[in-house]
């Protein structure tokens, strides 16, 4: 049969986190790519695990932030990269109760104000080819220490079987029922 492909991706990863007092902290980082807000599914509990989860959200839209390429949300929402305050009356943020990163793709517009927006900006949208599902990045155009990060990520590409999901998902974006909401 063929197989079902969905334009929500979720992972979870568990995680270790060395302290600089020297000990460890253990966290939940929940990762989401959509396409749509209404897409977003809540934070989902981890029965028995004594663990702070953190979650990043890739978004293929902004959330009425267009000067924030990333956005931080703990207590406050804040820009990821300037830090500055922002007043957040979105639906997406009113259930912010977590620490959680918001990734805005359309917002990258070449940003490479630290070392996040530097290592991002291989995600931004203005490098799409015409097949769409590559981007034209060199590992030249970005520091030395992020050149690995580029080719591994040229290698996923070249990848029969990321190729084959690709198309998957296309086939799936073009059925009615599963276009982006407006």
């Amino acid at each position: 049969g063929k197989e079902a492909v969905f334009a929500i991706y979720q992972q979870d990863f568990s995680a270790q986190i060395a302290l600089p007092s020297g000990g460890l902290k253990k966290v939940m980082i929940e990762l989401q790519k959509v396409k749509a807000d209404s897409d977003i599914t809540r934070l989902r509990p981890y029965l028995g695990m004594s663990c702070q989860t953190y979650c990043i959200f890739i978004l293929d839209h902004d959330v009425h932030f267009p000067e924030s390429s990333v956005i931080h949300t703990s207590s406050s929402v804040r820009d990821g990269s300037t830090g500055e305050n922002l007043s957040a009356t979105h639906e997406f943020f009113k259930s912010m109760y977590h620490h959680s990163w918001i990734i805005q793709i359309a917002c990258l517009k070449q940003r490479r104000r630290n070392d996040l927006e530097t290592l991002l900006s291989v995600f931004d949208q203005e490098n799409l080819t015409k097949s769409h599902h590559t981007l034209n990045v060199s590992e030249d155009d970005f520091p030395a220490a992020y050149r690995h990060i580029i080719h591994r990520l040229h290698m996923a590409s070249e990848s029969s079987d990321i190729q084959m999901k690709m198309k998957m998902e296309d086939e799936y974006m073009k059925q009615p029922q599963n276009q982006p909401k407006a």
